[in-house]
Order: structure tokens, then sequence, then C-alpha cells
């Protein structure tokens, strides 16, 4: 198993980064993202709003 890349072998070009961005698997994740995000914000809100209530 050859670890290192073969230096003669022509190099792969990169995706368009605007193709990635509209990519459907990349708006599923960003989705996914605020989903998540969301809820964690509205729990570290109510644990300041605690934290400040308790002080």
């Amino acid at each position: 198993m050859d670890v290192h890349p073969d230096p003669s072998a022509p190099a792969q070009p990169s995706p368009d980064p605007l193709a990635v961005i509209r990519s459907r698997g990349y708006l599923r994740i960003l989705l996914l993202a605020g989903l998540v995000g969301v809820p964690v914000l509205i729990a570290a809100y109510g644990f300041m709003a605690l934290v400040t209530w308790l002080q």
C-alpha cells in the first residue's frame, strides 16, 4: 500500500466552488446545521438568562 501519490500522475482539477455550494448535498447539510443550531442557540440563551437571574 503506497501512501505517497505518484508525482508523474496528472493532478485532478479542483471542483468549482459555486457548483459545490449549489449542490443538493451541500444544501441538505446547511439545512441540517440550521435545524440543529436553532435549538442550541435557544438553550444557550436560556442558560445565560438563568445565570443572570441567579446572580
